[in-house]
């Protein structure tokens, strides 16, 4: 049975190294997990997910839901009601994450609601949507996603006349598992983001090598020029402790959803 993981995010301190006993903590991550496919990097379902600064104050709290087939469905996220904790009854949705699936299961679409609309209700048609963000997957390994900041004249999120602002190339080894994404902010000589012209600004690798370091990123790609090279300049990781799950089936590396 899955239980709970704490992420603890670190950088390097004052030496400029990761691992060394100066490094900075940033934030943690307290995720409750349950069994279930792998999603979307994730090799078991976050249910419920607390994030902290680096002094161990709350700041942020989700809760993610799934359809029937496993597919995660939507995160929403809650502010503290009068009691000022959070995951208590009376929580207040802040913001939700509603995501579509392809027939295949492959995420499609993440729509960002972030107020409730005229009738006060979260979830129906009135709803105030501010952002999407496109995922486009080839027959490999790769896939892009794709930040809107503009729906396009037409008003409408998450179709062909959205503008976007980044991308974000994922890949997946051939087990399924995400190793990495590249951010890029300039589109690159074609103009077009989501292609391998884009100019990409930092690397976050995923190392599935069976230990606690679940999360590695990269903020320069070294004297050589090139990403994913052994000289990339790292800026910080991602340290995992605590009881996780009770089978290597529910290892659960952080993504950046």
């Amino acid at each position: 049975m899955c239980k709970h993981a704490t992420y603890t995010s670190y950088a390097p301190g004052p030496d400029g190294m990761l691992g060394t006993a100066d490094d900075m903590v940033t934030g943690y991550q307290i995720i409750d997990f349950e069994p279930g496919p792998q999603d979307f990097g994730y090799k078991a379902h976050p249910v419920k997910v607390l994030y902290e600064d680096a002094s161990g104050t709350p700041n942020i709290f989700e809760k993610w839901t799934y359809d029937p087939q496993g597919h995660r469905s939507a995160v929403t996220q809650y502010a503290t009601g009068p009691d000022g904790q959070y995951d208590t009854g009376d929580d207040t949705v802040e913001a939700i994450n509603e995501y579509t699936n392809d027939a295949m299961g492959l995420l499609i679409n993440d729509i960002f609601h972030t107020g409730a609309g005229p009738d006060g209700v979260w979830g129906d048609a009135d709803d105030e949507l501010t952002a999407s963000i496109v995922f486009l997957h080839d027959q490999g390994r790769i896939a892009w996603a794709l930040p809107g900041t503009y729906a396009g004249p037409d008003g409408i999120w998450g179709d062909a006349d959205d503008v976007f602002q980044a991308s974000e190339r994922l890949e997946y080894d051939d087990k399924g598992h995400l190793i990495a994404f590249d951010l890029s902010n300039v589109a690159g000589p074609d103009g077009k983001f989501g292609t391998n012209d884009d100019v990409i600004v930092s690397r976050t690798v995923f190392p599935w090598r069976g230990d606690r370091v679940v999360m590695e990123s990269y903020d320069s790609p070294g004297p050589d020029g090139k990403w994913g090279t052994p000289d990339d300049v790292v800026s910080g990781d991602v340290i995992e402790s605590g009881d996780v799950c009770s089978s290597a089936s529910c290892e659960a590396p952080v993504t950046p959803w």
